[in-house]
C-alpha cells in the first residue's frame, strides 16, 4: 500500500504486507501524481491496483495509465469513468436516456464553457434560487458552494472552483438547482463483465454539513418496495447503459415536499463510497471483495449469493438496519477542520477504561447488534492540513432502525478522542434527536437541511466538547498511558469478544488475509489470525483519506 511522508506511521500501514512511500508532504504532490503511483505499483510488480475513495479514486487517466502498464485497475473500464467520472459527462448521459423514473435536476453543464464569466450568466438565466455551484470531479462535498442569489454568484463560482482544484486536480465546475427539501438517497450497483447487476439496496445521507455527509443509514426508512423498485429501475437503465463493470454507486435526491415522490439524478461515484460498511452489514457481502472479485472477471452469479429459488430477487429484504456516523476533527460550531496530536483514540466501557481500540478497523458482534470501526488514527497519531478531517467511521447495525439508534448512540457515547476536538457530541445529538427518529418514518422531518433546521439543538459549545483538550499536555499523556495498560482487559456489553481485522469474513469477527492473483484463473481466500487488508499482497491502495 501506498503513503506519504505526511502520515509514516498511518495506522493501515502497520496491516500492508509492504507499505511505500510515494510523493512529498502535499497531498496533491504524493496522491495526485498518477504516473507517479503506476510507476510505483509497477516497480512494486503489483498485479491490480485498488485506488480507495479518495484523490484519483475517479481519475480515468490513473485507469488509462494502470490498463497501459499493465496492472489491473480495480474499478469500472476507462471509458466509463471518463463518462460517468465527470458529474457533467453523467448527466448528459442521463438525458440522453430519456427515462422517466429519474429525471436530471436542472441547470447548466458547461457545454464546453465553464469560464467565470459564463457560469455567472448562465446562472442569471437559470434565475432559479437558491443555485448551487458544484465541481464536476470528485466528490466529499468538496468543490461546492450554494449562491442564494444574483449577488453570490461570482463569490461561489470562485471558491468552489479553488477548493475543486486543489482536492481533484480540476476546475470545471456546473451549476444545478439546489433542492430545498431533500433526502440524498443512494442506490449500491454492482454489474460484471458477463452483463450481470445487481442492487444492493438504498443507503440514506441526508444528514450532512457543507454538503458532505456525516451520518448514513441503510436501508431508508421511508422507502416501501414499490419506491425502492423505481430507484432501481432508474439506476440500472444507467449503469445497463453504459456497460458499467465494477461496484458504483447512482446518487438521487428525492424530493422530500413533493407526492408523489419526485426522484431527480445527481451522479454516479464510479469507485467504493466511504459509506460502504453499512451496506456490507445488511447484505453480509464484503464491498471490497465483490471490487476484486469483478477485476478478476469473475460472475456475480459466482461472487453473490444465489436467490432463494430462481424467479426470485437476490436480495429480499436487509439482514438488518445499519447507521454510520463519520467522526470528523473539527470545531463543533463551524465545522472548521482541526489538526493536533491524538493521544487516545478508542471505546471506553461505564468507567472510562477502554474496551476497543483500532488497528484499524475492529468488529464486535452480539446476537443482534454488530459494531465496526474503520479508523484512519490510532493513539498517538498526528492529525495535519494535508488530509481530510475524517478520523474514524462507527458502523453499527441491529434487527431495527429503533434499536440501532439505540445501539449507534450507546457506542458514540462512549468514543473517546483526547488531544484533538471532534464532532462526537453533535453527532450523539443527532443520533437522540427526536426529528432524527421521526424522520424514518416521516418524509419531510428528515432532509439535507437537518443539522440546518435543528442547529440550536444540534450545535455544541467547543468548551463542552467530549473531545477536546482535557486540561493539560501533561494530564492528557497520563491518561492516555493508564488507558494503554490496561487496554484488553475490559469487555462489556455489546463490545465482549472483540477481535481485530481490516475486511471481514461473512460479516462476522474472524479477519480474514486475502491473496489475489488477478492475471490468473484461481486465488485464495484463507483465513488466519493476522489482521490485514483485503487484496494487500498483491494489489496497492494509493489512499484512503
Amino acid at each position: 500500500g501506498f503513503y506519504s511522508p505526511a502520515a509514516p506511521h498511518a495506522p493501515y500501514t502497520s496491516v500492508l504486507d509492504e507499505a511505500v512511500c510515494v510523493g512529498s508532504p502535499e497531498e496533491a504532490a504524493a496522491f495526485l501524481d498518477a504516473a507517479n503511483l503506476v510507476r510505483v505499483a509497477v516497480e512494486q510488480r503489483c498485479d491490480g491496483l485498488h485506488p480507495g475513495y479518495g484523490f484519483l479514486s475517479e481519475s480515468a487517466d490513473l485507469a488509462q495509465q494502470c490498463r497501459a502498464a499493465n496492472v489491473v485497475f480495480i474499478g469500472p473500464p476507462t471509458a466509463t469513468m471518463r463518462s460517468l467520472g465527470s458529474k457533467i459527462g453523467a448527466k448528459k448521459f442521463v438525458r440522453s436516456l430519456g427515462q422517466s423514473e429519474a429525471k436530471v435536476v436542472p441547470g447548466y453543464d458547461g457545454d464546453g464553457d465553464e469560464s467565470d464569466d459564463v457560469l455567472v450568466e448562465e446562472a442569471k438565466k437559470l434565475n432559479a434560487w437558491p443555485l448551487l455551484v458544484k465541481a464536476s470531479s470528485g466528490g466529499g462535498g468538496r468543490g461546492m458552494r450554494i449562491a442564494q442569489g444574483a449577488d453570490d454568484v461570482a463569490a461561489a463560482v470562485a471558491a468552489a472552483r479553488r477548493e475543486a482544484t486543489a482536492a481533484f486536480g480540476c476546475g470545471k465546475l456546473l451549476l444545478e438547482r439546489y433542492i430545498e427539501h431533500a433526502r440524498h438517497i443512494e442506490i449500491q450497483v454492482v454489474g460484471d463483465s458477463h452483463g450481470n447487476y445487481e442492487c444492493l439496496f438504498e443507503r440514506e445521507c441526508s444528514v450532512q454539513r457543507r454538503h458532505q455527509k456525516v451520518v448514513e443509514e441503510a436501508p431508508c426508512g421511508i422507502i416501501d418496495e414499490v419506491l425502492r423498485q423505481r430507484f432501481y429501475s432508474a439506476a440500472l437503465d444507467i449503469v445497463k447503459g453504459m456497460k458499467y463493470e465494477n461496484v458504483g454507486t447512482v446518487e438521487f435526491v428525492l424530493d422530500a415536499a413533493s407526492s408523489p415522490p419526485q426522484i431527480y439524478f445527481l451522479e454516479v461515484n464510479a469507485r467504493i463510497q466511504v459509506e460502504h460498511p453499512v451496506t456490507e452489514l445488511i447484505t453480509g457481502v464484503d464491498i471490497v471483495a465483490l471490487q476484486v472479485g469483478v477485476a478478476e472477471g469473475r460472475s456475480l452469479n459466482e461472487l453473490l449469493p444465489p436467490p432463494l429459488r430462481p424467479e426470485l430477487p437476490r436480495f429480499l429484504a436487509p439482514k438488518s438496519h445499519a447507521i454510520e456516523v463519520r467522526i470528523n476533527a473539527e470545531h463543533p460550531v463551524t465545522f472548521a477542520p482541526q489538526i493536533g496530536k491524538v493521544y487516545f483514540f478508542g471505546v471506553v466501557d461505564d468507567g472510562g477504561a477502554p474496551i476497543m481500540t483500532t488497528t484499524p478497523t475492529t468488529t464486535n458482534t452480539t446476537d443482534s447488534t454488530a459494531v465496526r470501526v474503520d479508523a484512519g488514527v490510532s493513539s498517538g497519531s498526528e492529525v495535519t492540513i494535508y488530509y481530510d478531517s475524517l478520523l474514524a467511521k462507527v458502523v453499527v447495525a441491529a434487527p431495527t432502525r429503533q434499536q440501532c439508534l439505540r445501539a449507534a448512540a450507546a457506542v458514540v457515547s462512549r468514543v473517546r478522542v483526547l488531544g484533538v476536538t471532534t464532532n462526537t457530541e453533535m453527532l450523539l445529538r443527532v443520533l437522540r434527536h427526536f426529528a432524527f427518529d421521526e424522520g424514518g418514518r416521516v418524509p419531510r422531518m428528515l432532509t439535507t437541511n437537518f443539522l440546518k433546521e435543528h442547529q440550536r439543538s444540534l450545535v455544541v459549545d467547543s468548551s463542552r466538547s467530549s473531545s477536546g483538550a482535557l486540561a493539560t499536555t501533561a494530564v492528557v499523556v497520563a491518561v492516555a498511558a493508564w488507558c494503554n495498560d490496561i487496554l484488553n482487559n475490559h469487555t462489556n456489553g455489546l463490545f465482549k469478544s472483540i477481535t481485530p481485522g481490516f475486511r471481514l469474513s461473512g460479516g462476522g469477527v474472524v479477519p480474514q488475509r486475502r491473496a489475489y492473483r488477478l492475471h490468473h484463473d484461481t486465488h485464495d481466500d484463507s483465513s488466519t489470525t493476522t489482521s490485514t487488508t483485503a487484496a494487500t499482497t498483491t494489489t496497492t491502495t494509493s489512499t484512503t483519506a
